[in-house]
């Protein structure tokens, strides 16, 4: 039966045999770190990031003319995921959504599609699918947009460039 002690010795005299190459080891690794580290920067961002949910109102009235009512504005903590979403809309069905601080200038801008435009896709009488628009009098819609702390106002304009409504955020 062998001693206690002679295993304790195998186990010393494998591990000399392993502990240098893992010195070396450790060694290459730290000398190939690279010593400087560059400064890369970085946008900091806002320290408590918010997002605003404004409700609204569109409708036209007797004489066809678009108006804009504010229904209910929402600020909220946090911050959206992006998207990637890429749809194509055309010209004469979007809306222009930009926050302005209180000296209006524009701090940042969302586009939508003009939900009194929508269409929809339907079979025809011979079988072929084909897209019909919708136009509605009124809907309801909500932007939501990640913005600053500086932003005071939503003005909403048209594809057109008519300012459709400005309403106060604060």
């Amino acid at each position: 039966m062998p001693s206690r002690s002679n295993d304790i010795m195998q186990m010393v005299g494998l591990l000399s045999k392993c502990f240098p190459p893992l010195l070396m080891i450790s060694g290459i690794m730290i000398s190939c770190s690279p010593a400087v580290v560059s400064d890369v920067s970085v946008k900091e961002p806002e320290a408590d990031p918010k997002i605003i949910f404004v409700s609204l109102k569109i409708f036209k009235d007797s004489t066809g003319v678009e108006s804009i009512e504010l229904i209910n504005k929402t600020w909220a903590m946090g911050k959206l995921k992006e998207s990637n979403e890429n749809t194509k809309v055309p010209a004469g069905k979007l809306l222009l959504c930009e926050f302005l601080d209180k000296n209006s200038i524009v701090l940042s801008s969302v586009i939508l599609q003009n939900p009194l435009t929508s269409s929809m896709e339907q079979y025809s009488p011979d079988g072929h699918i084909k897209r019909v628009e919708a136009k509605l009098h009124t809907s309801y819609f909500t932007i939501r947009s990640e913005v600053s702390s500086k932003v005071a106002n939503l003005r909403i304009s048209s594809d057109k460039g008519i300012v459709m409504g400005t309403f106060d955020l604060l």
